[in-house]
């Protein structure tokens, strides 16, 4: 500091904030950016309904005893039905306050803040609805003081077999071959979805033998599936074991030109897995949030894209609530649930701990 004039540390020493002009970079930072990949790669449906419904039907196991005497009657009735399930109508929301001489400020970056916040809690509302997709929510019938919940996807895609001999063409869930009477349409109590119960279990490591046992599943029921998706950490966890020596695959390879053209990239990361009965794209999702906090118990998804889907009761709308003061007040609103066409095709590797490594 120099005594024989002015500077620049005097003039931002003077008292309430100094007196020189901030200079702020026009343009906001996002601390983070979310994407939605589950709702992304579903398909879409609108009801009218609050209670929404499919029907899912499967086929008959081959025979090799069907042979028939030439000229006999057709006796047998080889007819099958399948079976209606659904699913109820949830209500999110995000309600926000801007009053007028917050929208009138000269602000950074944005020139009004009512529409700024309208956007950014409208991607909080997607975030919200793709977390809860991918969730352990149990369904719930709405009433005039109970908030309905759509049965999200752990509910549905259970630790059950696909096929329950006693449940003679009845469709169950799959998830890994451990038989269990958690959630899943057959499992119902009236119109209503249970979520997987995770009560007395140890969650242990992810292993490359359930993976298998899940595509196995899924193809032996019909399903195609094309998608591994789980929390970064597991597909981190993934990775880093297809890359050592431990793992049933084959070498891993990297093809670089001969002809001297191009540069090599360092590859760190196996983001498609090849197993026995499907090719998965292994897709991070930052929005599944642990399956149970208690028992911090995770999961990862083997999904079949063309059976699930985001119905629409109502898209999002945004509603202008009642002013009474100096404030403007909206309401963001989303109004549906979520789809499970054939529950078979899909599956989970459920009560992994995502703090061991993965194990074969």
């Amino acid at each position: 500091m120099s005594t024989a004039n002015l500077d620049h540390f005097d003039l931002s020493s003077v008292d309430l904030n100094g007196e020189v002009n901030e200079d702020v970079l026009q343009q906001l930072i996002r601390v983070d950016e979310w994407d939605n990949p589950l709702l992304a790669m579903s398909g879409s449906r609108s009801v009218g309904n609050k209670f929404y419904e499919w029907t899912t039907r499967d086929y008959a196991d081959p025979i090799l005893d069907n042979q028939r005497v030439d000229g006999a009657d057709a006796l047998t009735d080889d007819s099958r039905t399948g079976i209606r399930v659904g699913n109820h109508v949830q209500i999110l929301d995000k309600v926000l306050r801007v009053s007028e001489m917050a929208q009138g400020a000269d602000t950074i970056a944005r020139a009004n803040e009512l529409a700024l916040q309208i956007q950014e809690r409208g991607i909080e509302l997607y975030r919200d609805c793709e977390a809860q997709y991918a969730s352990n929510n149990g369904s719930i019938l709405g009433t005039d003081t109970i908030a309905g919940v759509s049965a999200g996807l752990v509910a549905w895609l259970n630790n059950e077999e696909i096929l329950a001999p006693t449940l003679t063409g009845v469709i169950q869930s799959v998830a890994d071959t451990t038989p269990s009477t958690d959630g899943g349409w057959p499992n119902k109590t009236g119109n209503i979805v249970p979520g997987r119960t995770y009560a007395a279990t140890d969650p242990g490591a992810l292993t490359e033998t359930a993976l298998k046992d899940v595509s196995q599943a899924i193809y032996d029921s019909g399903g195609n599936a094309s998608v591994l998706m789980a929390i970064s950490t597991l597909v981190r966890t993934m990775s880093e074991f297809f890359f050592t020596s431990g793992a049933r695959i084959g070498t891993l390879e990297s093809k670089i030109p001969q002809d001297g053209r191009g540069g090599a990239s360092a590859q760190g990361r196996v983001n498609v897995w090849v197993s026995d009965f499907a090719i998965l794209r292994i897709v991070p999702n930052r929005n599944i949030q642990q399956t149970d906090v208690n028992d911090s118990s995770d999961t990862v998804y083997v999904l079949d894209p063309m059976n699930i889907r985001k119905v629409d009761f109502q898209g999002t709308r945004v509603n202008n609530l009642a002013k009474t003061g100096t404030a403007d007040n909206r309401q963001l609103v989303w109004k549906g649930g979520f789809e499970v066409d054939a529950w078979p095709q899909c599956g989970l590797v459920v009560d992994i701990d995502k703090s061991v490594p993965m194990v074969v």
